[in-house]
């Protein structure tokens, strides 16, 4: 097999794997913004015994800070899935303006085929790689709200 056939199965293969990364981030946002909108509904129930000074405002202010923390995360989460400008196959004309030409042969086809995939999966690593970024950290403020909620319930039990 020649090197240059090589190479565009290589790209292909490899910005396919960036669509199926993309696929995959966008369901873990979507799941994160539903766990936090199911947390924070939960608190909201609550949220009228919720008293900020007296016996129990030290503990009460725990779930006040957790709560900011997951309104955090879901905005990262949902900022992570409104990320756009993502590259995919062009439309079939464009293959076939780059194709159809008398003067390119099978090399040079080749080679356009595989720049414009190295191109597009350049572009959508880098995007991919931004949402991943935003999908930790919004995950890291999801365990540790969720964590500062659950020890304010187990204070606010043992000091009954």
């Amino acid at each position: 097999m020649p090197k240059l056939d090589t190479i565009y199965q290589v790209s292909e293969k490899a910005f396919q794997n960036e669509q199926e990364r993309m696929k995959n981030l966008t369901d873990k946002s979507e799941k994160y913004v539903g766990a936090i909108a199911v947390i924070i509904g939960f608190q909201l129930l609550d949220i009228d015994k919720l008293k900020l000074s007296g016996n129990s405002a030290c503990y009460n202010w725990l779930a006040v800070i957790g709560l900011i923390f997951l309104g955090i995360a879901f905005v990262s989460a949902v900022i992570s899935n409104r990320v756009q400008n993502y590259h995919s196959y062009p439309a079939g004309e464009k293959f076939l303006e780059i194709l159809d030409d008398d003067k390119i042969d099978d090399a040079s086809a080749t080679t356009a085929l595989t720049t414009m995939y190295l191109t597009a999966l350049d572009i959508n690593r880098s995007l991919n790689h931004n949402r991943a970024k935003l999908l930790s950290l919004s995950g890291n403020l999801i365990a540790l709200g969720f964590t500062l909620i659950v020890i304010r319930y187990i204070l606010e039990r043992l000091v009954r």
